[in-house]
């Protein structure tokens, strides 16, 4: 399990899993993470200080795989932030051209950029829902219930 920093006292928990994650003044605000909940640990601005040896394994044998899925990801991710008329079709897909332009390594198909468009709406749609409630006696930290 990789290990993770957050810059004050929270106690995440886990509705469906029951994982309780506590950053605490008395290990440096520092925890192991279950790999399934990094996403929403990392959402209350945690970061990663050190990872699984066999996560960093299974990410490199990925990424030789994946390097032109990644490309045509980061080049639609980026064509939202900027928000242009002209990097999106009618129906709200983004451009052949547009993410041609931004990738300029190879030619994507229509099919693969549809396929890494539809990967980014269903992370958005997938996105953790996450509400805190705050502990009003004692010295007890602020609670997140996450639904994961």
């Amino acid at each position: 399990m990789p290990i993770m920093k957050l810059g004050r006292p929270l106690t995440i928990r886990s509705k469906q899993t029951g994982h309780i994650i506590r950053f605490t003044a008395e290990n440096e605000f520092t925890t192991f993470v279950p790999p399934i909940l990094m996403s929403a640990v990392a959402a209350y601005g945690a970061e990663v200080i050190e990872e699984d040896k066999k996560t960093t394994q299974k990410k490199q044998k990925a990424s030789g795989d994946n390097d032109r899925e990644k490309a045509i990801i980061e080049a639609i991710e980026l064509m939202i932030a900027r928000n242009d008329r002209g990097d999106w079709t009618a129906s709200g897909l983004p451009t052949k051209k547009g993410v041609w332009d931004l990738v300029k390594a190879f030619e994507p198909d229509v099919k693969e950029i549809r396929k890494c468009f539809e990967k980014i709406k269903a992370a958005e749609s997938n996105a953790v829902d996450v509400s805190v409630t705050q502990v009003q006696k004692g010295d007890n930290p602020p609670v997140a219930d996450v639904n994961i």
